[in-house]
């Protein structure tokens, strides 16, 4: 109840309806002040998603404690979104440099090149002979994918073990002929059968480089453990 001889002070602060900051009526103590500005000025503030109809630069008051979502908006410049925290009985400072909007660039005018000339060069002749060396390297490549034929069998009886050397020809042309088991020796023939006719069948299509002349017959010995 109000004596008659108390005085009665009221405070109004007006704020759009728009703004949506809400107003409490409790000391200045319990709610906190933002502080807004941007470089270049004139952006339209939006608090927590909401316009408040205001420009940079400008001062919100009344703003709970927390933090809060300040997205600026300015023509010609990006939209940037900060988050500020707002400590009550302060005033929070917010200062932000706008970036410019990437100008979109105008076709050119400069006429076209001018279409470059078909390559006319043929591609080199294929090597006169094949060297060891190079039919060595391309079994060396595959090594990984011959072996599986002896992986897969392994799994059905993991006391397999061997060796063995495969003989087979090389052709001009790259093709290969003549793949044969030339020695063995395996803990179990019949599991070691199994894996002779994977690697006969993987040598028989090893991709080799064509040469202008010759054969090429070659050894190929094999551990497997």
């Amino acid at each position: 109840m109000i004596k008659a001889d108390e005085k009665v002070v009221m405070t109004i602060i007006m704020i759009p309806p728009q703004a949506g900051i809400q107003v409490r009526s409790s000391d200045d103590a319990e709610v906190a002040t933002v502080r807004v500005t941007t470089e270049p000025p004139g952006a339209r503030v939006y608090f927590d998603g909401r316009n408040t109809g205001y420009e940079t630069p400008v001062s919100l008051f009344q703003v709970h404690p927390g933090t809060h979502a300040v997205r600026l908006k300015k023509s010609g410049y990006e939209d940037t979104e900060i988050n500020v925290n707002a400590i009550a009985g302060r005033t929070s400072r917010l200062t932000v440099r706008l970036l410019e909007q990437a100008r979109q660039s105008t076709p050119s005018t400069a006429p076209a090149p001018a279409p470059e000339p078909e390559a006319t060069d043929t591609p080199p002749p294929p090597p006169e002979i094949r060297t060891y060396g190079s039919a060595q390297a391309i079994v060396q490549a595959r090594q990984t994918q011959l072996r599986t034929c002896f992986e897969r069998v392994k799994r059905r009886y993991n006391r397999l073990n061997g060796r063995v050397t495969i003989e087979f020809v090389i052709h001009a042309n790259g093709s290969v002929h003549d793949a044969r088991v030339i020695s063995r020796e395996w803990s179990q023939e019949t599991f070691g059968g199994e894996v002779e006719q994977c690697l006969l069948q993987m040598i028989s299509r090893l991709p080799f480089q064509e040469v202008r002349r010759g054969e090429l017959r070659m050894e190929m010995p094999m551990i497997f453990q």
